[in-house]
């Protein structure tokens, strides 16, 4: 499959040559009608960081919230690349090839294995995809192996329309690339972990509705501070732009008690609206 921009792959993520008909219209219609549900679950807040080196290479970082449950997130970026000398004089991302990472499950289970024989994956993010969802056929989720729409990417597209971030002019102090492999090893969470900590939310939420308490392990606590801790020290070094405001960075999901996800000590960081 040939690389494609953010643009094609709204229009039709598996490219050109295989058109699915209607498939477009649908997607915006229920995509855009979920996406402001989510808003107003989230409250309208959606934290996010930039990374970028030159004119090369951008990506994008976004907590996405949970479309049905107020305290359940997914990790998502979006990597705009080009090699194109008149591409990167333009002032928008538009023109440039996207890669993608996403540890919501639809995406894992269904999309990865698909996405990632197309070289659709942000390269530094593979590791956080299980072996199983990368070496295994979906059969069943995805018997005909199609490069197909996901809830979670279509959201990033909206969201970096609705905030402008596809205008370079807003990514004029985003931090170094450099940074950014730190950043996604100490916070993003691999995808078998992320789905652990699903059905484990989804239990306490269950249990919680009959007025029960349920115990959980203490371990994955620790690690999941440690990791919004090390967050902490990378975006408090990173410099912002001067439309950014102070906003809390966000603290990994984490495993004690209700499995809320909690926010880090403040630092600077895009604060969504």
């Amino acid at each position: 499959m040939e690389r494609i921009t953010f643009d094609e792959w709204v229009k039709n993520p598996s490219g050109g040559r295989s058109k699915l008909v209607g498939e477009r219209d649908i997607a915006q219609a229920i995509y855009n009608e979920k996406y402001n549900k989510m808003l107003l679950l989230c409250g309208g807040h959606i934290n996010y960081l930039l990374f970028r080196s030159g004119q090369d290479r951008y990506v994008i970082y976004i907590q996405m919230p949970s479309e049905k449950s107020k305290n359940l997130f997914y990790d998502v970026v979006v990597e705009f690349t080009t090699k194109d000398d008149v591409g990167k004089k333009l002032g928008k991302l538009t023109p440039y090839h996207v890669r993608f990472f996403s540890n919501d499950p639809n995406f894992i289970y269904t999309f990865a294995y698909v996405y990632n024989k197309n070289g659709l994956i942000v390269p530094e993010l593979i590791s956080k995809i299980g072996t199983k969802a990368l070496k295994e056929k979906p059969k069943e989720t995805n018997p005909n192996k199609m490069v197909g729409y996901v809830k979670s990417l279509y959201f990033a597209y909206i969201f970096m329309q609705n905030k402008g971030l596809f205008n370079k002019l807003m990514w004029a102090n985003a931090a170094s690339i450099s940074q950014m492999n730190s950043f996604f090893k100490n916070t993003i969470i691999h995808s078998d972990k992320k789905l652990q900590y699903i059905n484990q939310y989804h239990r306490i939420e269950s249990a919680r509705k009959k007025g029960q308490n349920v115990q959980v392990s203490r371990a994955d606590s620790k690690g999941m501070e440690k990791a919004a801790r090390n967050a902490d020290v990378l975006v408090s070094h990173s410099k912002r732009a001067k439309a950014v405001t102070k906003a809390r960075v966000l603290r990994a999901e984490q495993g004690h008690k209700n499995l809320h996800v909690t926010m880090a000590k403040r630092a600077k960081m895009v604060k969504g609206k």
